[in-house]
């Protein structure tokens, strides 16, 4: 019997007591025994099993097991972690090194038992990841760590090792393997999308400081003079196109591109973009055919703006990558499942086409079918992105077909809300179209107008449309100055001597939004138009809630700029 006993002095021992009878003719006569301190033996066996409860414990943690064989008595011992990491009842005992093999896939048990064999017979230590088929929870990943066990003459005695299932941190690794390998492609489609994007801005940039100094030149011709004015024009507005594709791909990914649902008619949207497209198909002798299936509806709700920007894209490719045939666009209307009204449109043009490879990465952002592709038509790699998002937002969806040297088919749905009326437009063709002239007739004669503006050159180029509309300008470089003008004293000037104000929004000193916030709050009723550079939706709601009567974002063409002027103070004087 062990027991633990308190001596005389207070300290707690451990004995063991052995004893037993004397026997005399059958009788006990007395009992004999001993007394054996085994203090240090218990105190070492308590160590050794609060040693092995700590291993037990940290081996559960760490899903780690713990195994050895002895060569010599062909035993195997296992930890209960590997029982358990194994789904093997305790009470069976491990299993044979034969059985324990047909717990992994057949590679990697080949793998295992090549690495045990050389650990056997020459001391070879060996660590492996390797696949076991479990059958509760599938495939799982074990880590295997062996060592021989050598005595001093070298021999080897048998092996041991350790267990542990490392699935989760193989799969992580697998995780971020394919993270980086997608950042990897993501990064190589970014840098040939800035070079594509170097490349179609450096392009017009070129001809526009080409031209401009061609312009310097003493002795052009008026007939050259107007070709070279032309080209800056165009080369100008193509950049300005780069630039807006730029904003919206970067709007549309963050989630801020914002639509609106007003009634509009599809077909004047199709005839406004026919007209742009239709100098195009006729430089390239291109026909641009339109069908109208009777069903469709003569007015829908929509954003007209983001159709039109749809259109364009599809159209516009359809155009470019078609050198002979032509390109048809036609319309349809019905209900989904859902009974809602979609508007489907068709572009499909006889031109390049697209190899499988090429269609899977049309609509990812900065990629084109290829780089060829890039270098003889030139383009950005977004429109088709932007396209796909934006009926995305409208309700619908683009999807396409393409056959190489055939051509490629782009159909476009998008939801109508409510409808009207059933177009009755039948099929037109179009080899050209020449785009609607602008009102340069617009005049603002006798109008006084302050322009607040920083940049000389806008203020020269701004100043320079009114005047020749008939307007008087009067210009003030920053929002302090412009300010001035206005005010003596805290107070406004009556009369103010000005019929509308024009205001950059962002200038030294004091900027566009201070300067008409103060404003309407001394009482100016003056019309407030706000000219910036800044283009979004976020940012024409600032202005108006500053208290502008219009936006118009840089750059502005003259009509525009004339006619916005024209309307707003129309507006104010109803008002």
């Amino acid at each position: 019997i062990e027991c633990r006993i308190i001596t005389r002095k207070g300290r707690h021992r451990w004995v063991r007591s052995v004893g037993g009878p004397v026997v005399v003719d059958g009788e006990v006569v007395r009992l004999v025994g001993a007394f054996q301190d085994i203090t240090e033996q218990r105190e070492q066996r308590d160590a050794l099993e609060e040693s092995n409860a700590a291993l037990e414990t940290a081996q559960a943690i760490a899903r780690m097991g713990s195994w050895s064989f002895d060569i010599r008595a062909g035993l195997i011992n296992w930890s209960k972690q590997l029982f358990e990491m194994f789904e093997r009842p305790i009470e069976l005992g491990p299993p044979t090194y034969e059985a324990r093999l047909q717990h992994y896939v057949e590679k990697a048990a080949r793998r295992l038992d090549e690495a045990v064999r050389n650990a056997r017979d020459y001391g070879t230590p060996y660590a492996l990841v390797i696949e076991r088929s479990n059958p509760t929870n599938g495939i799982r990943y074990i880590a295997i760590d062996g060592r021989a066990r050598i005595d001093d003459t070298g021999e080897i005695l048998g092996l041991y090792g350790t267990a542990r299932d490392v699935t989760a941190e193989v799969e992580r690794e697998a995780e971020l393997r394919e993270a980086q390998a997608r950042a990897e492609d993501a990064n190589h489609s970014k840098t040939e999308f800035l070079a594509n994007m170097s490349h179609e801005i450096r392009t017009p940039m070129a001809s526009i400081i080409g031209f401009a100094d061609l312009l310097a030149e003493p002795g052009l011709s008026e007939s050259v003079r107007d070709d070279y004015i032309s080209t800056i024009r165009r080369n100008g507005e193509h950049l300005l196109s780069i630039i807006n594709d730029i904003l919206d791909i970067s709007k549309i990914e963050a989630g801020q591109m914002v639509t609106e649902r007003i009634g509009v008619n599809p077909r004047e949207v199709l005839e406004s973009v026919l007209q742009l497209m239709g100098i195009q198909a006729e430089a390239k002798g291109l026909e641009i055919e339109v069908q109208c299936s009777p069903s469709a509806p003569e007015c829908i709700e929509t954003d007209p703006t983001r159709l039109r920007q749809i259109l364009l894209n599809l159209l516009g490719n359809a155009v470019k990558f078609t050198e002979a045939g032509s390109v048809r666009v036609a319309f349809d209307y019905h209900e989904n499942q859902e009974h809602r009204g979609v508007l489907a449109i068709e572009i499909a043009d006889t031109g390049i086409g697209m190899s499988p490879e090429q269609s899977e990465n049309v609509f990812d952002a900065f990629t084109q079918a290829d780089a060829s592709t890039t270098r003889r038509f030139g383009g950005t790699g977004l429109g088709l992105r932007i396209s796909k998002r934006l009926a995305g937002l409208l309700g619908g969806d683009i999807s396409f077909e393409s056959t190489p040297g055939v051509g490629t088919t782009f159909r476009v749905t998008i939801d109508t809300g409510k409808v009207s009326e059933r177009a009755s437009f039948g099929i037109a063709k179009r080899s050209s179209s020449s785009p609607t002239k602008p009102k340069s007739g617009l005049r603002l004669e006798g109008l006084r107008i302050l322009l607040m503006e920083d940049g000389v050159d806008n203020v020269r180029l701004i100043r320079a449309h009114l005047e020749r509309a008939g307007a008087s300008v009067v210009c003030a470089y920053d929002g302090r100055e412009g300010l001035e003008k206005l005010t003596s004293a805290g107070r406004l000037w009556e009369p103010s001597g000005f019929d509308v104000i024009l205001s950059d929004m962002q200038m030294p000193k004091l900027d566009g939004y201070t300067v008409v916030r103060r404003l309407r709050e001394m009482g100016c009723d003056l019309p407030i138009m706000a000219l910036t550079a800044h283009s979004t939706d976020e940012d024409r709601a600032r202005c108006m809630d500053a208290g502008c009567d219009a936006y118009a974002t840089k750059p502005i063409g003259r009509d525009l700029l004339i006619g916005t002027i024209i309307d707003v103070i129309s507006k104010r004087q109803a008002a």
